[in-house]
C-alpha cells in the first residue's frame, strides 16, 4: 500500500510527463497484485479476469503514451 501512495504521489507531482506515465504503469501493477491477492484469499477465480484486463489496459496506456513521448521529442528542434 506504500507503494501505491509513493506512485500516486509521481503520478501527481512527476516534473516530468514520462516519470508520470511510469508511475501510472508502476501502480496498474500494483493494482494487478492486488486483485490477484484478494483472488487467491477469497478461493475464486472470478477476479483473475480483472486482473488480466487492468493488466492490458496499463500495457495499452503505457505504450500509447511512450509513443506521444517519442512524437513530442521529434517535434521539437
Amino acid at each position: 500500500m506504500v507503494g501505491m501512495v509513493l506512485c500516486l504521489y509521481r503520478m501527481l507531482r512527476g516534473p516530468h510527463l514520462a516519470d508520470r506515465v511510469l508511475a501510472g504503469d508502476v501502480l496498474s501493477m500494483h493494482v494487478v497484485g492486488l486483485v490477484i491477492l484478494l483472488t487467491i484469499r477469497l478461493r475464486t477465480t472470478a477476479f483473475f479476469d480483472a486482473a488480466l484486463v487492468v493488466a492490458i489496459i496499463g500495457f495499452a496506456s503505457t505504450l500509447a503514451f511512450a509513443q506521444y513521448i517519442g512524437a513530442r521529442r521529434s517535434e521539437t528542434p
